[in-house]
């Protein structure tokens, strides 16, 4: 009897590999046309195609995280954040999830909850400057701006070539009243690459400065690398005003407010209607 026991264990086992290796290679077949629909940017056909590939396997995570990041590329965050649970509950140390999570939660303006799941990510690998920049993002919109600092400070010792690090940085030192500090991080951001939030903020300490030449200089730029924010031509417009130069300023409160920026319109009546 004991040899026939063995035997139906035997044949058992052998049925489950198959069974085993037929879930693993329908489930690479959905994964396969998923990842070619995101590629072209379809995400709703990847989000279908990626649900396949978890029906027919529920513990292959990879299904799961594809599918999050979709979900997150169509806004959908409540449900990238439940695919990153799923995750967590089949590998609870892969920290890329929790950082991912901790991300969405902020997006979601739960910003705790994403301090925990940053710092969950942290624990499990404190290396990775991009932890670190997540949870001083929610720190900073709790106003806890010196733990954001030391986040900032983290991920830049970990990874220097981090580049969001710098302009998410340096608004934290404008709201600590260190303007200095707060030019250098966005002079630090554009060598990296050219872009608008750097020169536009950097144009704000500027002003604050009393450098108004150096604001429009920035300003710009801004405008240049982007011509459809309205906080550009606001900020612009103020400075013009401390120029008093108002014709240009009523131009640029125009336009910003014309592209739906309101807070131009009070100026706009006191500095152009007289």
């Amino acid at each position: 009897m004991k040899w026939i026991f063995f035997f139906f264990l035997f044949l058992s086992f052998q049925v489950k590999a198959q069974v085993d290796v037929l879930q693993f290679e329908k489930n690479n077949f959905f994964m396969k046309i998923g990842n070619k629909k995101f590629e072209q940017g379809k995400f709703s056909d990847a989000i279908v195609e990626y649900s396949k590939a978890i029906e027919v396997c529920k513990e292959c995570s990879a299904a799961y995280f594809k599918r999050a990041i979709a979900k997150d590329s169509l806004g959908d965050y409540e449900g990238a954040i439940m695919d990153h649970s799923s995750i967590i509950k089949l590998l609870p140390n892969h920290a890329e999830s929790y950082n991912y999570r901790g991300a969405l939660k902020g997006r979601l303006n739960d910003f705790k909850g994403s301090i925990v799941d940053c710092s969950k990510s942290i624990e499990l690998d404190p290396n990775n400057a991009e932890y670190y920049n997540n949870r001083g993002l929610s720190k900073a919109n709790l106003k806890d701006y010196q733990g954001a600092l030391e986040d900032f400070n983290k991920a830049e010792s970990v990874n220097p070539n981090f580049t969001l690090i710098y302009c998410n940085r340096g608004i934290v030192k404008y709201n600590l009243n260190d303007q200095l500090g707060a030019i250098a991080d966005y002079t630090k951001s554009i060598e990296f690459k050219p872009n608008w939030e750097a020169y536009n903020y950097r144009a704000i300490s500027k002003h604050i400065l009393l450098d108004d030449k150096g604001a429009l200089t920035d300003y710009d730029k801004a405008i240049e690398i982007d011509p459809s924010e309205p906080e550009t031509y606001y900020n612009r417009a103020m400075t013009y005003l401390a120029l008093e130069e108002n014709e240009k300023a009523c131009l640029d409160f125009n336009k910003s407010l014309k592209m739906g920026f309101q807070m131009a319109k009070d100026y706009l009546k006191e500095a152009c209607e007289k």
